[in-house]
């Protein structure tokens, strides 16, 4: 196969819409064999610039990771530029990452890769919209009865502090979004899949400050470490999903809106599959 076949196969996968990037691979090897025969893993690394063996088809099957150095080869033999290259790495970084702080910055460099390879388009608001911790928070603040539309006035009502700018900046985002009803995930499911792991990582930074710094009487915090069969782990899941629904249910009957409040739940197992 030439490398500029290659290259279109990589150019029609677009992979800033991929989470994984041995996904990737595995779907380029797979067009590439459909429109190659015989093709072959050893045939698939020359393609991608190295020496005949059998390197790519372990990183595939998870056995062996993707050195940063090859991933720049491979940027480069199929031909990623700008967006799409600096997703790919750091697609590869974010998966190789030991540590969190690490991961996290290799993750918003994903995120802004994504958000300039989807830019002008609904899905890039959107996408915006999440990237924030205070975007929504601002969204429920305007819905305070008697709330003023100044943004110093606003910024004094939260917590964590926000800048007054911060918050007019939320505000215009706001208005090219939606005046009313609710906030959509981006359709694109690999943005949207960023956006809201982005939101769910900020909202938890949040909750870890408000343990100490939000008074007694206007938070409640409760945790539980327990050992369950499968069905009630499940069981639980359905719990959660429950109390969220009827938590929106409470919050749309008609009432005196005097504040903001955030409701967090976290359920995941601590154990792999024995």
């Amino acid at each position: 196969m030439s490398k500029r076949s290659l290259q279109s196969f990589a150019a029609e996968l677009k992979v800033t819409t991929f989470l994984d990037y041995r996904a990737y691979l595995q779907e380029l090897y797979d067009r590439a064999k459909a429109a190659t025969s015989p093709y072959s893993y050893l045939l698939f690394a020359q393609d991608l610039g190295f020496a005949p063996s059998n390197m790519i088809r372990l990183v595939v099957a998870r056995k062996r990771q993707l050195a940063d150095k090859t991933a720049q080869a491979i940027v480069k033999a199929l031909d990623l530029r700008k967006a799409d290259r600096r997703y790919f790495l750091a697609l590869v970084k974010h998966s190789n990452a030991r540590s969190p702080a690490a991961r996290d910055r290799h993750f918003q460099e994903m995120l802004a890769a994504k958000q300039e390879a989807i830019a002008a388009t609904p899905d890039s608001r959107r996408m915006l919209f999440f990237s924030e911790w205070y975007y929504p928070v601002v969204r429920e603040l305007l819905r305070v009865d008697g709330i003023s539309l100044d943004p110093a006035v606003l910024a004094a009502r939260l917590f964590p502090a926000v800048s007054a700018d911060k918050i007019a900046a939320a505000i215009a985002l706001l208005r090219t979004i939606a005046d009313d009803g609710p906030i959509l995930l981006p359709e694109d499911a690999t943005a949207g899949e960023l956006s809201i792991t982005r939101y769910h990582q900020a909202m938890l930074d949040v909750a870890k400050d408000a343990v100490a710094a939000v008074p007694h009487g206007q938070r409640d915090f409760n945790a539980l470490t327990v050992a369950l069969s499968v069905e009630n782990f499940q069981k639980l899941r359905d719990l959660a999903r429950v109390l969220c629904a009827e938590s929106l249910t409470l919050e749309a009957k008609p009432q005196t809106r005097d504040c903001v409040a955030q409701l967090n739940l976290q359920l995941f197992k601590l154990t792999k599959a024995s």
